[in-house]
C-alpha cells in the first residue's frame, strides 16, 4: 500500500480525559495527544459483533482498530503480520498485514484483504468481488473508509474514517497505517489531501 515519506503523528478524537500534549501536524501546526488504545485486546474472531449474524457495529469496528492505534512495535509492512494482540507472526488465518489494508481488514474484522487487487477485496476499486460499496463523501461515518487504487502494493492506500474535523465534507480525521510508521497513526487529512480518494461502506457494518 501507499508508501507516505514524509508524514506527522494525528490529531486526537474528543475525548476529554485524555491529556493533551502537542506534536506535530502535516502542515506543522501543534496538536493535541493522540487518542490511547483499548485497555483490553481484540479477539480473532467475531470480535465482538452484535445483530443479525454475520454483521458487525460500528462500535465493534472502532473498537478493534483503537486496540492497534499507535503500537509503535507494529512497523510498515506489505508481508509481515500480527495476531491480534500485536505479536509478530506468520501470515495465516486470524493474522493481519502491518499495511494500510491490514489495518482496515482488522478493524472490519474481514480477514487480511488488500485495498483492490484480490477477490474478494475491501472496496469494488479493483472490480473483484467486494467487502464494502462506494458511498457518498459527506456520507461518511465512523469506521467507513477512503481509498484510491491505481494498481496494487505502492500504487492503492486505504484509511479508516473517524469523523470530521468541523464540517462535514472538510477535514477528515482518519486513523492509518502508513509507510515510514511504527505502527498506525491518528492523522487529519485537509479536503485537497484528500482529493483522488473516494468512500466506502463495509456492507455488513450495522
Amino acid at each position: 500500500m501507499q508508501r507516505i515519506r514524509v508524514f506527522a503523528l494525528g490529531l486526537a478524537v474528543a475525548a476529554p480525559a485524555l491529556a493533551a500534549v502537542p506534536f506535530l501536524t502535516h502542515g506543522g501546526a501543534a496538536a493535541t495527544a493522540r487518542p490511547a488504545a483499548a485497555a483490553t485486546p481484540v479477539g480473532g474472531g467475531a470480535g465482538g459483533q452484535a445483530g443479525r449474524p454475520g454483521t458487525i457495529t460500528r462500535a465493534t469496528v472502532m473498537a478493534r482498530a483503537r486496540w492497534w492505534l499507535n503500537k509503535t512495535n507494529i512497523p510498515y509492512s506489505q508481508s509481515t503480520c500480527y495476531t491480534t494482540s500485536g505479536r509478530r507472526t506468520s501470515c495465516r488465518a486470524g493474522t493481519f498485514r502491518a499495511d494500510c489494508s491490514g489495518y482496515v481488514s482488522l478493524a472490519w474484522n474481514v480477514g487480511n484483504l488488500t485495498v483492490g487487487s484480490s477477490q474478494p477485496a475491501l472496496t469494488p476499486l479493483g472490480h473483484h468481488q467486494s467487502k464494502s460499496r462506494e458511498i457518498a463523501k459527506t456520507s461518511l461515518a465512523a469506521g467507513d473508509a477512503l481509498a484510491y487504487y491505481r494498481g496494487p502494493g505502492d500504487n492503492a492506500h486505504i484509511a479508516l474514517f473517524v469523523r470530521w474535523q468541523g464540517r462535514r465534507g472538510g477535514p477528515a480525521v482518519v486513523w492509518e497505517q502508513a509507510g515510514g510508521q511504527s505502527g498506525p497513526r491518528q492523522h487529519v487529512w485537509s479536503v485537497s489531501r484528500q482529493r483522488g480518494y473516494r468512500a466506502f461502506r463495509l456492507l455488513s457494518i450495522r
